[in-house]
């Protein structure tokens, strides 16, 4: 999920290479969240910089209502430092990838980290 125009790109072309993902994009991180707590999802991409919402507590906030630490979070951030890397690990998130992003790189971790998670 997230809200930038970037992000809606590069899941969409996400969408259109993993024919078995659904995307619902939100534009806040309210609606994210209310999204990632209604349904029962199987992967979460969100953005570092979500324009209502610090992402860490959205993030810390899906995992605390219910979300499965067997489902993937990606996190994309722009700027990352070693301790917001951190933060976002520590929060829940399976991997932290910035940009400027390559589909095939994004591709390549949301791959491995579905297979991860079919694993358990």
């Amino acid at each position: 999920m997230g809200g930038e125009v970037d992000g809606r790109v590069l899941f969409t072309r996400m969408a259109r290479r993993w024919q078995a993902i659904k995307v619902l994009v939100a534009p806040t991180g309210r609606t994210g969240l209310r999204i990632a707590t209604e349904r029962r999802l199987g992967l979460v991409v969100v953005h570092a910089a979500l324009p209502d919402t610090d992402a860490v507590d959205f993030l810390a906030g899906v995992r605390a209502r219910g979300l499965s630490p067997s489902v993937p979070v990606v996190v994309i951030a722009h700027e990352g430092s070693s301790a917001e890397r951190a933060r976002f690990l520590w929060a829940g998130a399976s991997a932290y990838v910035l940009t400027p992003l390559r589909v095939d790189e994004v591709d390549r971790a949301v791959g491995m980290l579905l297979e991860a998670a079919a694993v358990r």
